[in-house]
């Protein structure tokens, strides 16, 4: 099941207390503060929400309209995406975290007046150091898993969704519905171990890993008391 974090932080609280000043390519701009917006806490791998209310406060200058948009590191988005609106005004955004990596991520907000000028204000995600990998890959996955004959052609293909889990006695095993899965944190490779049945035998697989997919294929050799014949085994989860 996915790990959530959810930091929700008062609005009140925020606007007397995280106040950002802006980096402005105009001095005659309107004048406002964003409140609200202060470094953040995360852990790698982590899936993590973060709601994130702003206000932007008019201070002084010609009202105008702004839109604002958000540069954000990988494996983060933020909603909404662009919003607009005149200083004074208030919107809530929620930013959704699963970094690879640790250390400060900056997130910037960019606005731009009606007239053109722009300012940024920025902020970092602090993304503390986590030692298992495979947290990345921790909740909800569709999976296709084909089962191919050597000399080709069809065997059979499932479909279905899967909750993936960590396991409790490695760190970097994936506990799925197709069965585990080994992540080597030091490259984008998969294993998955060898398993005898006294119907088949299923050899080790390999594979490879994105941010949101797994790829796995291993050789099954069946002998069910029939002749013995061989398949190619493909597992492909999805993020959900």
């Amino acid at each position: 099941m996915k790990s959530k974090i959810l930091a929700i932080i008062s609005i009140a609280t925020l606007m007397a207390s995280c106040s950002k000043p802006d980096n402005s390519n105009n001095s005659n701009a309107v004048n406002f503060v964003v409140n609200g917006i202060a470094d953040k806490n995360v852990t790698q791998y982590i899936d993590t929400s973060i709601v994130l209310p702003l206000g932007f406060e008019y201070v002084s200058g010609t009202q105008e309209r702004i839109t604002v948009t958000a540069t954000v590191p990988a494996d983060c988005d933020i909603t909404p995406s662009s919003f607009s609106g005149t200083p004074t005004f208030a919107t809530v955004c929620t930013l959704h975290v699963r970094t690879a990596v640790a250390g400060n991520l900056p997130v910037t907000l960019n606005t731009t007046t009606a007239s053109g000028a722009t300012k940024s204000f920025s902020f970092n995600l602090v993304a503390a150091s986590n030692p298992y990998c495979a947290d990345a890959y921790v909740g909800s996955f569709d999976y296709v898993d084909s089962n191919l004959y050597d000399t080709g052609g069809v065997y059979s293909v499932t479909t279905g969704t899967t909750n993936i889990t960590r396991s409790t006695t490695n760190p970097n095993v994936l506990v799925t519905s197709l069965g585990n899965i080994t992540i080597n944190c030091s490259d984008n490779n998969v294993s998955t171990a060898a398993v005898s049945r006294a119907d088949a035998t299923f050899d080790a697989g390999t594979g490879t890993r994105t941010s949101n997919k797994i790829d796995v294929i291993r050789a099954i050799h069946v002998h069910d008391g029939g002749p013995t014949f061989n398949l190619s085994d493909r597992w492909h989860f999805t993020r959900r």
